[in-house]
């Protein structure tokens, strides 16, 4: 390889897709989609917590902090990069990650 190739991993995103078809001034085609999480985790506590995941393409409405091994702490230095999201009482954490588990 050359010295100067930069090698990029991907990873794969994962998004459920749905489609709604009707017609305008009934002969024209309008067609919507909808793109929908591979899964949703809610907080129905009254806490806030705090939820530390390995995986990418995790979205919530919080601010959300990339953290990587350099960082030592108690959510475990085995982890090369991951994803820390303060959920408040009925915030959603969306996922999109690609995969066997959750």
């Amino acid at each position: 390889q050359d010295k100067n190739t930069i090698v990029q991993q991907q990873n794969p995103m994962v998004a459920q897709i749905t489609l709604k078809v009707s017609l305008v001034q009934d002969c024209y085609p309008f067609v919507e989609f909808f793109l929908q999480p591979r899964a949703v985790i809610e907080n129905k506590m009254p806490v806030s917590l705090c939820v530390c995941t390995p995986m990418p393409y995790t979205f919530s409405s919080s601010l959300s902090l990339m953290k990587s091994n350099d960082d030592h702490n108690d959510f475990g230095s085995n982890l090369s990069k991951r994803s820390i999201h303060e959920l408040e009482p009925s915030d959603k954490l969306e996922i999109f990650t690609a995969g066997n588990s959750i």
